[in-house]
């Protein structure tokens, strides 16, 4: 099975992507994890921070262009994708600026 991307407006095929093995798709996730386990869960949680917020940075630094993936893609106008990149962005921001504080053990206090 091809899964595709169509313009919404035109109907147009703007791209093609060839099925996936269920190993290659099993191998993908297994490098992701691998990935996870090996680097990212040992990363200290300010250098995650700074990545989630360089991640936002460069949303809005190309948000013109990521707007018109989301104009291609979903049919939204111009205004409305670039409202979701910005959202995407402070989303990121967030989590960034508040990850010491997530990332710290809960405790429980009962009833």
């Amino acid at each position: 099975m091809t899964y595709e991307t169509v313009n919404p407006a035109s109907g147009a095929r703007l791209k093609s992507f060839a099925d996936i093995s269920e190993a290659a798709l099993e191998a993908a996730v297994a490098a992701a994890q691998r990935a996870y386990q090996t680097d990212w869960r040992d990363r200290p949680i300010a250098e995650r921070a700074r990545i989630l917020s360089k991640a936002a940075a460069l949303l809005r630094e190309r948000a013109d262009e990521y707007a018109g993936y989301v104009t291609l893609e979903m049919g939204k106008l111009s205004g409305a994708a670039k409202t979701e990149v910005e959202l995407s962005a402070a989303i990121l921001d967030y989590y960034a600026s508040h990850a010491e504080e997530f990332s710290r053990p809960k405790t429980f206090s009962g009833f």
